[in-house]
């Protein structure tokens, strides 16, 4: 009897983080979606971090180089977790900082 509720236990727990996945990835997709969105119509170039910030949310992904005139590469993406398991997907966004302020932005994967 014991061996049978533990099972049942563990089975409730594995759904549970599944479920928990599935709505942390439409979650993203949301955002990420929304993000290109944003991007398209209130984007300027010559905007400081803070304002993308306030416009598009904290990135899902920050590359920065550390040469001086680098460009920092911000990304608004659906993670391949989601893309792999739940079969989610967004269009992904790529913001480019050239020494603090924003220089260019590309969409794809509409």
């Amino acid at each position: 009897m014991g061996k049978i509720v533990m099972l049942a236990m563990l089975g409730a727990l594995s759904l549970s983080a599944c479920a928990g996945l599935v709505q942390d990835c439409y979650h993203q997709q949301q955002r990420v979606a929304q993000a290109a969105a944003l991007a398209n119509r209130d984007l300027k170039p010559g905007m400081y971090p803070q304002e993308v910030q306030a416009l598009l949310g904290p990135p899902e992904m920050t590359i920065q180089y550390w040469q001086s005139g680098s460009p920092e590469t911000w990304k608004y993406v659906v993670l391949e977790d989601c893309k792999i398991h739940q079969g989610i997907s967004a269009p992904t966004t790529e913001l480019y900082f050239v020494r603090g302020q924003l220089q260019k932005w590309f969409i794809y994967g509409r």
